[in-house]
């Protein structure tokens, strides 16, 4: 790190994340091209403006939430990945179907797999835990035609995403990658 705003804190050096905002905030409930959201310019540029806010050269976790199953398939946002620094780490979860398992796109843009692992076990019993919490909100949603597709994307235990789920037609797995030195 360079003289910076973090070195002067006391002890180790904080772990630092930062989270990439969608171009259009507002358009989550109908699907859009992942590309619309998050271009490879404006995640640069995020990072960009966090690494100035917070006086750093890097960041340890960037975070791009993802909350259409398609977009793990659209690789333009994977592009903004090619600036990492060599042997730059990125850690990557993703939900996929039974027959993927949601790294061949990260191998194609030559990141070495240092691990992968399946998480659905975990992934399961975090949804059952927190299911009637999450029901209970989207209930109180004043949206009542929203509310059902909320359960369904939500996790909540007896709804489509809980289901594919627990009948392992999807998966949930954890990577660890590097981009090569």
């Amino acid at each position: 790190m360079n003289s910076s705003r973090m070195d002067r804190t006391i002890g180790a050096p904080p772990f630092v994340a930062t989270k990439v905002k969608p171009k259009d905030v507002s358009n989550w409930r109908f699907y859009v091209p992942m590309a619309e959201q998050f271009t490879r310019a404006s995640i640069i540029e995020s990072v960009e403006t966090s690494l100035r806010t917070l006086g750093i050269e890097c960041v340890d976790l960037l975070q791009i939430h993802q909350w259409y199953y398609r977009w793990s398939h659209e690789t333009e946002w994977l592009e903004a990945l090619r600036v990492l620094r060599p042997g730059g780490y990125f850690c990557y979860t993703d939900g996929c179907w039974a027959d993927d398992d949601c790294s061949e796109e990260l191998l194609d843009l030559g990141f070495e797999l240092l691990e992968r692992l399946e998480i659905t076990t975990n992934v399961l019993h975090a949804l059952r835990k927190d299911s009637a919490r999450r029901a209970t909100l989207f209930d109180a949603m004043r949206n009542r035609e929203l509310r059902e597709e909320y359960k369904h994307w939500g996790g909540v235990v007896g709804y489509r995403a809980y289901n594919r789920f627990e009948a392992g037609q999807t998966r949930y797995f954890s990577h660890r990658l590097r981009k090569p030195l």
